[in-house]
């Protein structure tokens, strides 16, 4: 079964597919960070989600302090 990744600097969904090693995956078409049929870990993944997801969180948790009059 494919999944679909899609990040900050991503111009289009990455289509990762099952690897032969259990857990992995490989690149299925072009990407910017990894080429065609590379080895993806959930390692791996996790450099490219943690920074992005944590600066996600951020500026929703200052957008919310803001709007709450809590900033000042």
């Amino acid at each position: 079964m494919s999944q679909y990744l899609k990040l900050g600097d991503d111009q289009s969904p990455v289509q990762l597919d099952p690897h032969s090693e259990v857990g992995a995956f490989k690149v299925v078409g072009h990407c910017s960070w990894a080429k065609p049929g590379d080895k993806i870990t959930p390692d791996f993944l996790r450099l490219r989600i943690e920074p992005w997801l944590t600066a996600l969180f951020q500026s929703e948790h200052l957008n919310i302090l803001i709007g709450a009059g809590l900033s000042s």
